[in-house]
């Protein structure tokens, strides 16, 4: 593939993406994700698991994800919906 991000290349393909469902969490590293990672077995880690779907709901990507905590960064922009108030 490239480094393009992976809702670009399902758009290359003809898949539109609408909407992800994203649990992040704390875990444990086993002895694979600490080899991996270049960490200490039972180290903390940051585990992603993302569902991407289309416009009808059909999943287009199952992802998940280890990541050391020092090179992971959570960004998020909460604004407040006054439209119903």
């Amino acid at each position: 593939l490239d480094d393009a991000p992976v809702v670009t290349l399902l758009e290359r393909g003809g898949q539109h993406a609408s909407s992800a469902d994203q649990i992040i969490t704390a875990l444990a590293a086993d002895d694979r994700a600490a080899e991996l990672l270049g960490t200490n077995i039972g180290a903390p880690l940051i585990g992603l698991r993302r569902t991407v779907r289309d416009d009808s709901g059909a999943a287009l990507l199952h992802q998940h994800s280890i990541y050391h905590p020092e090179r992971f960064e959570y960004h998020m922009l909460l604004t407040r919906d006054n439209s119903t108030a």
